[in-house]
C-alpha cells in the first residue's frame, strides 16, 4: 500500500505547512486524491498563508506515529542449506 512517494508525501503534509513541491505530476495527483478519500489528507478550500491547498488529519497523525514505531531490520546468518555427512559421498 505505501510506495516510497506515498511515505514522502504523507510526512511532507505532516512536517511541513507549505504545498508539496510537485503538487501537479499525474503521479502525486492521484495519491492525493486517495489520501483524500482515505481519511489521511483534507483538501482545503482555500491555500494556507504558506500555499498548502492539503492538511493532514488525524488519521495520518496516527499513521506516522505507526510508521515511526516500526523497528529496525535486523540481521540474521543462515545457511542456505544443510549437509549431512552421507551427502558428502
Amino acid at each position: 500500500m505505501a510506495t516510497p512517494l506515498f511515505i514522502e508525501i504523507w510526512l511532507h503534509y505532516y512536517c511541513f505547512s507549505a504545498e508539496f513541491e510537485r503538487i501537479n505530476a499525474p503521479a502525486v495527483q492521484s495519491a492525493l486524491a486517495a489520501f483524500v478519500s482515505h481519511g489521511m489528507l483534507r483538501k482545503l478550500d482555500k491555500p494556507t498563508e504558506y500555499g498548502a491547498t492539503y492538511e493532514g488529519t488525524e488519521g495520518l497523525e496516527v499513521w506516522v506515529r505507526a510508521l515511526c514505531c516500526v523497528n529496525w531490520p535486523t540481521r540474521e546468518w543462515v545457511m542456505a542449506q544443510t549437509h549431512t555427512p552421507q551427502d558428502r559421498k
